[in-house]
């Protein structure tokens, strides 16, 4: 009986430890998120998104969408990534740049926050491909306590006659 007693002592003890030791570790800090919309029978518009909100600021995000038939990659006349970006408190100041560009119609990786709701948005559009990505940094307040950022992926083909629209979000 003792022998047990101890032993449970000793369990219950290394329990305690390796609690606190998990309760003090840092939290998993990314996330990511990818949804599928259907444009037309066969042919899909995806949205995906990853933020990293490191232990240090700043936060590193990115977007981007991309149009399939079936499971091959697709064209599409006109395809525009968004990137929308939020945070809970204060201020935030941010950089963007594009991925890959094929000489799109055209494209904004610039944008002024809205103060009164902590957000922004920028777009990248390209032309006659199946992908328009994003990329940057957040830099917000020491206070802030969320983030949030989502793509909203759109795409359009005249030839095919189809367009559509997907958003996924993380934060």
């Amino acid at each position: 009986m003792k022998r047990t007693t101890t032993a449970l002592r000793l369990a219950v003890a290394a329990c305690t430890v390796a609690g606190a030791v998990l309760a003090t570790a840092p939290l998993a800090t990314a996330e990511n998120a990818t949804k599928d919309a259907a444009m037309s029978p066969g042919y899909t518009i995806e949205a995906r998104v990853y933020k990293d909100w490191g232990v240090a600021h700043p936060t590193k995000w990115v977007t981007s969408a991309w149009t399939y038939h079936g499971a091959a990659f697709q064209s599409m006349t006109r395809i525009r990534n968004t990137a929308t970006l939020a945070s809970s408190v204060g201020t935030f100041t941010w950089s963007c740049s594009v991925g890959v560009s094929t000489g799109g119609p055209e494209g904004n990786c610039t944008g002024t926050p809205n103060v009164s709701t902590y957000s922004t948005s920028q777009y990248w559009e390209n032309g006659n491909t199946y992908e328009a990505d994003l990329n940057g940094y957040m830099y917000p307040s020491w206070n802030t306590t969320w983030e949030q950022v989502c793509s909203i992926a759109s795409a359009s083909s005249s030839s095919l006659g189809i367009h559509g629209q997907s958003q996924a979000c993380v934060g």
